[in-house]
């Protein structure tokens, strides 16, 4: 628990934080896998990413805000090689902690 992955894996698949610090908003991104487990060809891992947004993330400037985001990834493995990883993350909490708000959208008038 609490490894820190910060490149690529074997398979040269894109940790987290390395894909967050390509938009340079999150310089300082690293990402750590809480949970793995494995079951049959299957491997879940829960991780979190921690940042700081120091530069424009999404259109979004720079708010100095300390950011924590959580995410599962299941991926699933043949022949010893990784053939498909499916992702989901809490983009609406990050995008929240970066200060933007969710309202809803008005009615269309008939």
């Amino acid at each position: 628990m609490g490894s820190r992955s910060s490149l690529t894996d074997s398979n040269g698949q894109k940790a987290p934080s390395t894909e967050m610090r390509e938009y340079n908003g999150l310089p300082d991104a690293t990402s750590s896998v809480e949970e793995l487990i494995a079951v049959g060809d299957r491997v879940i891992s829960r991780w979190i990413l921690r940042a700081t947004h120091k530069g424009e993330f999404a259109g979004i400037p720079a708010t100095g805000k300390r950011v924590e985001v959580s995410g599962i990834m299941i991926t699933r493995i043949e022949n010893g090689k990784i053939v498909e990883d499916k992702e989901e993350w809490d983009v609406l909490g990050f995008m929240q902690q970066l200060g933007l708000e969710l309202k809803p959208t008005e009615a269309k008038k008939k």
